[in-house]
């Protein structure tokens, strides 16, 4: 949980900047993500939520029993497909293969056009790493803050801390994507 008087600071971040980089320590990932979701589902109208560490039936599943409006949201999944063909939904894209960042690209630019979403979450960002080079992930990252399509959604990039600290992957890759980001937030640290 965040200290008293942090965790309002923390959710006028979510507005306030356009690229929030932030960084979870990975043993209360769920404490701290229940959080960030309820947070960026109060601020705004519909959010893309890009799911890169857990499979969309179960990112929805846990929303709804926080009872946090799962209406709000439009899924991207980027794992399911990748263990099975999943049964189609309204509120989702799958994607067929997590390796081909440029198809997580083209369904966040569709959800943003199509779906009126006004910021993305992706979580978790260091999930990435498995299937992509880290200059790939920098690349598609520029993309998204650059892109015409982009300028005024907000974006948060969730980043795992294993064992509360950054693994060399994840330490490199932090320190990359802060070039792009407009504030980085560590958990640890409020």
């Amino acid at each position: 949980m965040f200290k008293r008087g942090a965790k309002l600071d923390f959710l006028d971040e979510i507005t306030k900047n356009r690229f929030l980089l932030i960084l979870l320590p990975e043993d209360r990932y769920s404490i701290h993500l229940k959080d960030i979701v309820r947070g960026i589902e109060q601020k705004h109208k519909k959010v893309c939520y890009v799911c890169l560490s857990r499979p969309y039936a179960d990112v929805k599943e846990d929303i709804s029993k926080q009872k946090i409006n799962a209406n709000k949201f439009f899924f991207i999944d980027v794992l399911s497909s990748h263990y099975g063909s999943p049964a189609k939904a309204e509120d989702c894209i799958f994607v067929k293969e997590p390796i081909k960042i440029i198809d997580i690209k083209v369904a966040m630019t569709r959800a943003i056009k199509d779906m009126g979403c006004s910021a993305v979450l992706l979580d978790s960002i260091s999930g990435l790493l498995l299937f992509e080079q880290s200059n790939s992930i920098l690349k598609f990252t520029h993309e998204l803050k650059t892109g015409k399509d982009n300028e005024k959604v907000n974006k948060l990039f969730l980043v795992l801390k294993e064992g509360g600290i950054l693994g060399e992957d994840s330490k490199n890759l932090v320190r990359d994507l802060e070039m792009f980001a407009d504030k980085t937030i560590d958990i640890n640290h409020i």
